[in-house]
């Protein structure tokens, strides 16, 4: 039996032809505008694409810096601009330079903020000691419907690489620790010199027999370099007490106060939550309590008002609102705002995220 096919086919050695007529051409190309017409009308939805650029900035104490020295508090600033305007939506991952594209995750990323009204995003760290390449890519953002300040679509976008060296500068030095006094009552004095020179910087002085807690940080004077602390016995460990502060199992951890050094918010369960600001060598310098809802849960640090100072944000599980507050950018943080109790949480909310979900 004949096979029949759907067009006419003419053949010429090996090769086939199929011919089609004008009219069945002719309709095809008309479906084929249609399709266009259809996405471009999907695609005015948006508005027109905006191409951005990035920059990165690299400064320490406010000047701009490609050397440092260990220990300096760096500070990583992108800006990023549409037609020369600033872009203020999106966020901005600070990146490791040897990442490339998708790699800059995980170890790779040194942070990720989001951009301010001024189309500029900012992270502080401490880096490691050597030779660093860092880069800040734009994820791009856009909307449709409903935008402040009406549609916008703006394309990714990534900074050149910026290079820094934080070099180690070390001088030997030599520590020794003298006692006084009697049992329940004892002064430790410890002197710290290098040469001629009397050092600058703080000491630590651990009890070597209740797992080396520390009894106190104090920095070194300019009496022969000496500096000393007095107490009447090891105390309790003050991350322990007072325990109404301390109930809650739940830390966020972000740098509150812009120094570079990570702090805590420790989340209680009597309804508040107590920052701790970091000092760099593993202590904390405790804050009064916040009050939140009476039943928090969960807490999160995030810029949460587009002003490049972290806020936090508490879920209450037995009123299912979110508490609020907003960041001064010193440690400190405004009253507790409460989410619209029209629009709760879901009902014993047991978590909560930060993040841009709308592009």
């Amino acid at each position: 039996m004949e096979r029949v096919r759907p067009f006419p086919f003419s053949c010429l050695e090996t090769l086939c032809f199929q011919t089609i007529s004008k009219t069945r051409l002719t309709k095809a190309f008309t479906a084929l505008l249609a399709l266009f017409a259809l996405f471009g009308g999907m695609q005015h939805a948006w508005a027109d694409a905006t191409v951005t650029v990035t920059t990165l900035a690299v400064t320490s104490g406010g000047s701009a810096v490609t050397t440092v020295t260990a220990g300096s508090v760096i500070t990583l600033t992108a800006t990023v601009t549409g037609s020369g305007n600033p872009i203020p939506q999106g966020t901005v991952n600070f990146c490791d330079a040897s990442a490339a594209g998708e790699a800059c995750t995980d170890i790779h990323r040194i942070g990720t903020a989001q951009l301010t009204s001024a189309g500029t995003a900012v992270v502080k760290f401490i880096s490691s000691n050597g030779y660093h390449a860092y880069y800040a890519a734009f994820v791009g953002s856009r909307c449709a419907a409903n935008c402040p300040g009406g549609n916008y679509y703006n394309l990714a976008s990534r900074s050149n690489a910026a290079f820094l060296d934080v070099t180690v500068n070390t001088l030997p030095t030599s520590t020794t620790i003298e006692q006084a006094g009697s049992t329940g009552n004892y002064t430790l004095t410890a002197a710290v010199g290098y040469g001629n020179y009397s050092p600058s910087g703080a000491v630590s002085f651990l009890d070597t027999s209740n797992a080396n807690y520390v009894l106190a940080t104090v920095p070194v004077t300019d009496d022969l370099s000496s500096t000393g602390v007095s107490f009447l016995s090891t105390p309790a460990p003050s991350l322990y007490a007072p325990p109404e502060a301390y109930d809650g199992n739940v830390i966020a951890v972000g740098d509150l106060n812009g120094d570079g050094i990570p702090d805590l918010a420790i989340l209680g369960t009597v309804g508040s939550v107590t920052v701790m600001l970091g000092n760099g060598d593993g202590t904390y310098v405790r804050q009064a309590p916040l009050e939140v809802g009476v039943d928090p849960f969960a807490i999160a640090v995030g810029d949460l008002n587009g002003d490049g100072i972290p806020d936090l944000a508490v879920s209450d599980s037995t009123d299912n609102t979110v508490s609020v507050l907003l960041g001064n950018g010193d440690g400190t943080f405004q009253s507790q705002v409460r989410a619209d109790t029209n629009a709760p949480t879901g009902t014993n909310s047991s978590g909560i995220a930060i993040g841009d979900f709308n592009g």
